[in-house]
């Protein structure tokens, strides 16, 4: 019996089931999220771990939402620009091997932050150390 309503409680707790929604599929995800400045190496870090970010963000601040799963990066429009698994602390994250990071680097629209033909001069350092051919006479 409750002492207010003077009611039994598991009959109240009928009558109001049937107002009830079903539970949600999933739990709510709670996140912690923060500013973070991509270093020149393109990583930024996240509870003294490093998570790899597209190279033409290197230099500004972009956000970084995590859980206890995952790592999601940012811009500053709140759009995904990477996403990665929680490390443990002094882990590294990468999203792409080093020639291909070269690569994306050497593609990517070269911006005031860099060199004028730092691109250029990827692709050759790139082709000199595996030996292949980016010009050819045919």
């Amino acid at each position: 019996m409750h002492g207010t309503t003077r009611r039994q409680v598991a009959a109240v707790f009928e009558e109001e089931r049937k107002a009830f929604g079903p539970l949600p599929a999933s739990v709510y995800e709670s996140y912690q999220e923060g500013r973070r400045r991509v270093q020149r190496d393109s990583f930024v870090e996240v509870a003294k771990a490093y998570y790899e970010a597209p190279p033409e963000f290197i230099g500004r601040q972009i956000w970084v939402r995590w859980d206890g799963r995952m790592v999601r990066l940012l811009n500053e429009r709140m759009e995904q620009i990477g996403c990665h698994a929680r490390l443990r602390q002094k882990q590294r994250a990468q999203a792409l091997g080093r020639e291909a990071r070269i690569l994306w680097t050497a593609t990517a629209p070269i911006s005031y932050e860099f060199p004028p033909n730092v691109g250029l001069i990827a692709l050759l350092l790139l082709s000199f150390v595996r030996n292949i051919t980016i010009f050819s006479d045919a």
